[in-house]
């Protein structure tokens, strides 16, 4: 079943190429209502066999597998909150959650980090894994969650918050790299982005079909080294090294220059308001006891800038802005490059937001 759907997503591809503006009215509409046909099977496949257990070598199920063996080993802890949190590539290269669960029982909390964050995981992406994750959950462990305080820490970046289907909006191409599926939910919460952010119709429904296609066909699968090797994927922090001082010259002196100066002003993209709403209430099924934010340093002004807007959108104390300690992660031997740290660089900003949890936590920890 997985080869059949392989092929289908190639030729779905093929299609989407075809039906591009420019092309002829009748190919144009040939092709949508072929490549229509084709995601309304895989939509029906999907809702008969959750993508666990239709492909089991895919990305989403391999996450939240190891997910699932976070749970298990922080419930064997009995923390009583747990830290739920999600992003992309900035959290996974600089946060470290082992570290992070460390440095907060170190200050008196009692907390366990499942760390939902993996490189190119636009939010979508990250809901799929957050299903996946709850369909595998016994009753036991369901509620485990309950009774815990969990808060969700949404990771804060423009990209992702301006661009809904950040590679098809960057490249005109689908996130191969993931190959989790589409519910119909997503659909229609994904062209709701879209078109908020594209007042083409005709182009947005095209970077929709793109992106649907490249996650209902699992297109991409057959090149995973994981797939053939069966190798583990993991959810949680990925050090990265450093880069010598020749490499970061440049970012590193226009992040130094531009720190004193006031953040231009960007505005938070309307759809992320009910994004959070819908991955706190929809996607974990109501069981975020809050919700917070935080915003993993970079050398990259226009991110500071977003990151002042959110914090000005949501209650100041909710948003922990890795801006603050910026000033000391200045050496090249800290970041990867301009928007990723390095595996030392992640320990120094971990300690610190450890620092920053434990003091909105303390109110609640006697």
């Amino acid at each position: 079943m997985g080869n059949c759907a392989v092929i289908l997503g190639v030729l779905l591809f093929l299609l989407l190429h075809l039906i591009q503006p420019g092309k002829p009215l009748r190919l144009r509409v040939t092709g949508l209502i072929f490549g229509a046909s084709l995601l309304i099977g895989s939509f029906a496949l999907n809702v008969v066999l959750p993508v666990e257990r239709s492909w089991p070598a895919s990305r989403t199920a391999r996450l939240s597998v190891s997910l699932h063996r976070e749970l298990k080993e922080i419930m064997a802890a009995r923390p009583s909150t747990i830290l739920l949190l999600e992003g992309g590539s900035h959290t996974a290269y600089g946060v470290d959650g082992n570290l992070l669960e460390a440095e907060l029982e170190q200050r008196g909390v009692s907390a366990g980090v499942l760390q939902l964050s993996f490189g190119g995981a636009n939010v979508f992406s990250r809901i799929a894994v957050m299903e996946a994750f709850l369909n595998r959950l016994s009753e036991a462990e369901e509620a485990f969650l309950n009774r815990s305080r969990l808060i969700l820490l949404h990771e804060v970046h423009l990209n992702y918050d301006e661009f809904p289907l950040y590679r098809v909006a960057m490249t005109g191409e689908g996130n191969e790299q993931d190959t989790s599926t589409f519910s119909l939910e997503q659909t229609v919460r994904a062209w709701q982005a879209l078109r908020e952010r594209d007042q083409d119709n005709m182009q947005a429904l095209i970077r929709l079909l793109q992106h649907l296609n490249a996650h209902n066909f699992r297109l991409g699968v057959l090149g995973q080294e994981e797939f053939w090797s069966e190798q583990r994927e993991l959810a949680g922090h990925t050090p990265k090294p450093g880069k010598p001082l020749r490499e970061m010259q440049a970012d590193l002196g226009t992040a130094a220059l531009a720190i004193s100066k006031p953040p231009s002003r960007i505005d938070v993209p309307e759809w992320v308001r009910w994004r959070n709403q819908w991955m706190r209430h929809d996607a974990l099924d109501g069981m975020a006891d809050e919700e917070w934010f935080q915003a993993p340093p970079t050398l990259q002004p226009h991110m500071w800038s977003y990151e002042s807007s959110m914090a000005r959108q949501n209650p100041e104390n909710m948003v922990i802005r890795g801006f603050h300690i910026l000033p000391e992660l200045l050496k090249p031997e800290l970041w990867n490059d301009a928007g990723h740290l390095s595996g030392e660089g992640a320990k120094r900003y971990t300690r610190w937001l450890a620092s920053q949890i434990s003091a909105k936590l303390a109110p609640r920890h006697p």
